[in-house]
């Protein structure tokens, strides 16, 4: 049982890194990398994106936040 077990374990590696490959189609490629499917970001990048976010809204008047990013109110 012992002489067996590498090959064993080399066959169940293998196995299980090749069950992850596939093709994809061109339309599915677009689901993978929605925000959905993205990491979630550290807490730090998400104010900051969302500091940029507020500031480039508001200058289009998008934003339902007081004043615009000009400080005028």
């Amino acid at each position: 049982m012992n002489r067996h077990l590498p090959t064993l374990a080399a066959a169940f590696v293998l196995a299980a890194l090749a069950g992850g490959c596939t093709a994809l189609k061109t339309w599915e490629r677009g689901e993978l990398q929605s925000r959905v499917m993205a990491d979630p970001p550290c807490a730090m990048e998400a104010a900051f994106d969302g500091h940029v976010h507020r500031t480039r809204e508001a200058v289009s008047g998008a934003s339902a936040g007081g004043g615009a990013s000009c400080g005028c109110n």
